[in-house]
């Protein structure tokens, strides 16, 4: 479900939102030889049970009846049309007749991840690099 009373917006919906940070702490032998190290963090990936498709079982979303899968409708307001977003389908073209229960039928769940980190051998103090963790990008600073 969209929340369009406030909350994600625009960012969260497309991606766009600030990235993760985090600090890991080195002993001098690892930021001179380098090593790999793991780190577990919660992030934001496809569903596991419906595999983003946001139906439950192998059901497959219908297009919209409504807008007849263009994702607009026309509004007659007296001697004026418009066109604006589709109110039932919200512009995605389709109806989820049976939502996945595990994701509420947005096709993606917060899951923790286990996430292996290759330090670099001879990594600065205040050195980070940037991974690419599910939708979203990690930058891990080492200190």
């Amino acid at each position: 479900m969209r929340n369009f009373a406030g909350g994600g917006g625009f960012a969260d919906e497309y991606g766009f939102s600030t990235p993760l940070q985090m600090e890991m702490s080195l002993s001098f032998n690892e930021a001179a030889k380098g090593t790999q190290k793991e780190v577990h963090i919660d992030v934001m990936d496809t569903c596991n049970k419906c595999h983003g498709s946001k139906s439950q079982g192998d059901e497959k979303p219908v297009k919209c009846p409504y807008c007849q899968g263009t994702g607009m409708e026309t509004v007659s307001n007296g001697p004026f049309i418009m066109r604006t977003t589709c109110r039932k389908c919200h512009g995605t073209r389709v109806l989820i007749r049976n939502p996945c229960r595990e994701c509420h039928g947005e096709g993606i769940t917060k899951q923790r991840k286990k996430i292996p980190i290759n330090v670099p051998p001879g990594v600065d103090d205040g050195q980070s690099i940037r991974m690419k963790v599910g939708n979203k990008e990690l930058y891990i600073t080492f200190r």
